[in-house]
């Protein structure tokens, strides 16, 4: 007996987008089906696209990067960097962390709008390629999150809870383990991630008030086929 199996690929538009007006990737049904599900092709195989649908900067991002072979020099363990002089040097010294980087601010004691960050530039993290999770939040004093040189996460990529940041911009990142999560960023208006072809886990645009929808599909829709392992949301977010 053959049995036929049909693959379901998370990318439902924003609430009240007809579904008409998106459609699926290369390999898919055209249009997306009445709940904003895109289909595989019934006689389409299980597995990983075939190199026919695959572009070759598509075919080269099925390959997970490596610590090892992308980075000149590695710092070992978690970085937490609260302030500007926590950041002092870095490049001076290495390219990666093996670890994770939490970037930001604490909550304040006077009340749950009021953030303690003193960072006011991400310049010396200007060289960093990669490292096991990024989480970025309550940056008050800065308005653009730019990582030129940043390629890749070992995990999940997470910029919340930033009331004056705009702009995030890292246009040479591709791939990211994790989650990219973009949550209650109450300024963000513009993502520059050009280069992003793989979200492993969650693609997530969630509460963001100034962002335009189509700026988070822009970047959704520049990914490969099944470029996000679980599941796109885009929601409550501002108005095109």
């Amino acid at each position: 007996m053959t049995v036929v199996a049909v693959m379901l690929v998370a990318c439902a538009p924003p609430e009240g987008t007809p579904t008409g007006d998106r459609s699926c990737p290369v390999g898919y049904h055209a249009d997306p089906d009445r709940i904003g599900h895109c289909l595989l092709d019934a006689g389409a195989t299980l597995g990983p696209p075939t190199p026919e649908i695959l572009s070759a900067d598509c075919a080269e991002a099925r390959q997970q990067p490596r610590l090892e072979t992308e980075c000149t020099s590695i710092y070992d363990g978690d970085l937490v960097l609260l302030e500007d002089a926590d950041l002092e040097g870095f490049c001076d010294s290495w390219d990666c962390v093996s670890g994770g980087i939490m970037l930001g601010g604490v909550e304040n004691p006077e009340g749950p709008d009021v953030y303690a960050d003193d960072i006011t530039s991400l310049e010396p993290l200007s060289c960093l390629v990669a490292t096991r999770f990024l989480l970025i939040t309550r940056l008050s004093q800065i308005d653009t999150i730019s990582l030129p040189a940043l390629r890749f996460t070992g995990g999940g990529l997470s910029v919340v809870l930033n009331p004056g940041v705009r702009t995030l911009s890292a246009p040479a990142l591709k791939w990211i383990s994790g989650d990219l999560s973009l949550q209650g960023n109450l300024a963000l208006d513009s993502l520059d991630l050009p280069a992003l072809r793989r979200v492993n886990e969650f693609f997530l645009a969630i509460g963001n008030p100034s962002l335009p929808p189509s700026e988070a599909w822009a970047v959704r829709d520049g990914m490969c086929p099944s470029g996000v392992g679980a599941a796109t949301t885009i929601a409550d977010n501002g108005q095109d």
